[in-house]
């Protein structure tokens, strides 16, 4: 090239070719053109192959510094990716992990609930196995404490009290009571009633009649044959004064409850002439006089409502 050219060439670098080295720095392109390499020659340099070669390294040191430099900052930005990646995946592994282990559980404590019922009825029958020897009996008035009794510790105690009966005398009062129902001499209920008394004052009952007795006795088969003797006293007339159960337990008692009042809404309504109750808590009607009974209802399945007392 000569000085002439090179002298253009310069007129461009004082000029318009000042502009061109700032916008290819600015936008730092990869391509290198005629221009660039005049921008590059300075004044008074002599173009020579050695200074051509010299630049085209250096061009391309520099291309090779920016390729470098673009490639570690992808590489970074890859590598950060890459953990947010795993991270994503070891968070959502953990997840999976627990909405297993709580699927799990759920799915064990639905199988311990199905269990509760079972669980439920099986105490129930044990509890009204227990009971087998312990009867109610209700309708027995208690009987006024007199003078000469007040005098004894006992009297005196339960005067004190506000109580008009002692234990004693709710025995004796239940024993002749079992003896009128069964129609058997007085003494032979000794070897029947273990024990027995009066239940404690209930704030939840409304009525005004006497507070049940419960009895301990000595033979299951004592039991049967006195709760049979007194259904047949109140069958055979209705002024008998006592009626007698089986002690059960809470769920059987709950629902021989709603058994007994669905029986008294029948015989309200003369649906029925009478009915009883089977054990555990089935509703046996009769419609006709010469009828036998039947089952209406069975209430030994019922839901209970503990709510209501």
């Amino acid at each position: 090239m000569t000085k002439g050219g090179r002298g253009s060439g310069q007129g461009r670098g004082s000029g318009q070719g000042g502009s061109n080295r700032n916008t290819r720095g600015s936008t730092n392109n990869a391509s290198l053109t005629i221009q660039d390499i005049e921008i590059e020659i300075p004044d008074q340099q002599p173009i020579t192959k050695e200074f051509l070669v010299d630049l085209l390294k250096q061009h391309h040191q520099q291309l090779n510094n920016d390729f470098n430099s673009t490639v570690e900052s992808l590489q970074s930005n890859l590598d950060a990716v890459k953990q947010i990646a795993e991270n994503a995946l070891s968070l959502a592994s953990k997840l999976e992990e627990k909405v297993q282990s709580q699927q799990q559980e759920i799915a064990e404590l639905k199988k311990k609930a199905t269990q509760i019922p079972l669980l439920e009825d099986r105490i129930e029958e044990r509890t009204n196995r227990q009971l087998r020897k312990t009867l109610v009996f209700k309708g027995i008035a208690p009987k006024p404490i007199d003078d000469d009794a007040a005098t004894t510790a006992i009297g005196a105690a339960a005067a004190a009290a506000g109580q008009k009966e002692t234990w004693k005398d709710t025995e004796t009062l239940l024993r002749e009571k079992i003896a009128e129902a069964c129609d058997i001499p007085f003494e032979e209920t000794d070897k029947m009633v273990e024990r027995c008394h009066r239940s404690g004052p209930n704030p939840n009952f409304k009525g005004d009649g006497p507070r049940p007795i419960y009895a301990a006795m000595y033979d299951w088969k004592d039991c049967d044959y006195v709760v049979d003797k007194f259904r047949a006293a109140n069958i055979a007339d209705p002024e008998f004064a006592g009626q007698c159960e089986f002690k059960y337990g809470p769920m059987t008692t709950r629902r021989r409850n709603l058994a007994l009042t669905e029986r008294r809404k029948l015989k309200a309504e003369g649906t029925i002439i009478s009915g009883y109750l089977a054990y555990p808590a089935k509703l046996m009607v009769k419609t006709e006089g010469n009828g036998k009974y039947k089952l209406y209802k069975d209430f030994s399945k019922s839901p209970i409502d503990w709510g209501k007392i």
